[in-house]
């Protein structure tokens, strides 16, 4: 009797310890279930913008990380949808007929339309802007400060034409201790073109440092030029400042790929930098 009791007792012990293991089992399964598309949903900030793809192949997944399902792919210069973004670098996307999530570094503003203004900086970049873009208007010279283009504004195309301006100028009046001059030509043509582009977002773009080669007070005046200009574009509506250097600039603030003279990229960083811009246009919207 006692020995039957044993095994009833031995029995009714391990049938619990399966069920709570089972238990176990299922309750994490539910956790790793849900847990994923519940951070997504609690870190994604609603926006509505499109972008372009910008490289070869670009995954769609379920979830915030390389991790989840694949569910999809883009290839480069297709249209994107932008529904969202997420603290940690991901676009949540309406890809088909569900919801995704693609890399941040692998997307930007569509440039298509867009009117460059600038120096050499613009100048030396017409191939690469021309094999990325379309329908567009360059009006770039080296060497140039703002009141050339100031002089010579008639170049400007018609508003009707124009989808958005991006602008980089300043740094040649810099580096000729030209600051202050600079500084107040570049305001003036800003105020121009808000004006010639009422309904048209115009982006400035930060002023690039230089290479090592130049003085630290040289590499300052940009710095505060960059401040005045920004604080300059907080009073209009359509300005915008961006900064388009991302990846281009050491930790101590040079210029990390210069070219012999210091002042510009070396050309096999101009994809690099035409990626910033997009990229810093679409962040700004």
């Amino acid at each position: 009797m006692v020995e039957s009791l044993k095994k009833t007792k031995f029995k009714v012990l391990a049938l619990i310890a399966i069920l709570f293991v089972i238990f176990c089992a299922i309750n994490l399964a539910l956790i790793n279930s849900y847990a994923p598309s519940s951070l997504n949903k609690e870190s994604v900030l609603i926006t509505s913008k499109n972008g372009k793809v910008i490289t070869t192949n670009l995954d769609v997944r379920s979830g915030t990380s390389t991790s989840h399902d694949l569910i999809g792919e883009y290839k480069k210069d297709d249209a994107v949808e932008i529904v969202g973004e997420t603290k940690n670098g991901w676009y949540k996307v309406k890809y088909e007929n569900e919801y995704g999530y693609v890399s941040k570094d692998d997307v930007a503003a569509s440039l298509d339309g867009f009117l460059f203004i600038g120096d050499s900086y613009t100048a030396f970049m017409k191939d690469t802007i021309n094999s990325n873009t379309k329908n567009h208007y360059i009006r770039a010279k080296s060497g140039v400060v703002p009141s050339y283009w100031l002089d010579n504004f008639e170049q400007m195309p018609n508003n009707s034409k124009v989808r958005g301006v991006t602008i980089l100028l300043g740094v040649n009046g810099i580096k000729a201790y030209k600051y202050d001059e600079t500084l107040e030509d570049m305001k003036t043509l800003l105020d121009k073109l808000t004006s010639k582009y009422p309904d048209k977002k115009i982006y400035v773009q930060k002023v690039h440092p230089l290479g090592k080669n130049f003085s630290t007070s040289i590499i300052d005046d940009i710095t505060r030029y960059n401040n005045e200009i920004e604080k300059f574009c907080e009073t209009k509506s359509n300005l915008l400042i961006i900064d388009s250097s991302k990846g281009l600039v050491t930790s101590d603030g040079y210029l990390k790929y210069p070219d012999w003279e210091g002042i510009h990229h070396i050309p096999s960083k101009y994809q690099t930098y035409y990626n910033n811009i997009g990229q810093a246009i679409l962040d700004a919207n």
